[in-house]
């Protein structure tokens, strides 16, 4: 007993580190860990507040984003079968040329390629054009207005009986992109 008297600030001083090491220090550590879970929590509830406050906002960018999509839908052929499709622009295409006196000496339909992200179907038509040349600029301006997408691919020409009085004729081979959806 007189041993441990003698010893008795080193015993207390350890039984403070062993009761600081088994009880204190958990205690800390759990707090520290409730105070990451409070903060974690605390940048859940901001972000779902940021995301609460923006609905309106983003209730606004999905109309206008509708709206867009609506209006390049509006853009595009509707939607029929491959070779009705191909025929009623065909039928299309020679009326325009006979109302511009734009002679075709070939007509054909080229690769159809679907296009899954817009839901659209690309039909390419090549046309082998001869005329007056201001009857063919009147054509390639009623095409770059026409109402739906009508895309000049290409367009080579060659030029012939130019002189200071007239513009002469032009022969050309014309592509065509046009767009349709793929579904009614």
């Amino acid at each position: 007993m007189a041993e441990l008297k003698k010893h008795a600030l080193l015993l207390s001083l350890m039984a403070i580190l062993i009761i600081a090491k088994f009880i204190v220090v958990p205690i800390f550590d759990w707090q520290n860990n409730e105070l990451q879970n409070i903060k974690l929590l605390a940048k859940k509830q901001q972000k779902i507040t940021q995301v609460l406050n923006g609905q309106d906002n983003t209730a606004n960018s999905n109309a206008t984003l509708k709206s867009i999509n609506k209006l390049g839908d509006s853009i595009f052929f509707t939607y029929q079968t491959e070779s009705a499709f191909k025929l009623k622009q065909q039928k299309m295409f020679e009326s325009l040329l006979a109302k511009h006196y734009v002679q075709s000496e070939r007509i054909g339909w080229q690769v159809t390629t679907e296009l899954p992200n817009l839901s659209a179907t690309q039909y390419q038509l090549q046309l082998s054009v001869k005329g007056q040349t201001h009857n063919v600029v009147s054509l390639l301006a009623e095409l770059e207005n026409h109402n739906k997408l009508i895309e000049i691919k290409d367009f080579n020409v060659n030029f012939k009986g130019q002189n200071e009085i007239a513009l002469g004729q032009i022969f050309g081979d014309l592509t065509l992109r046009l767009y349709a959806m793929n579904k009614a």
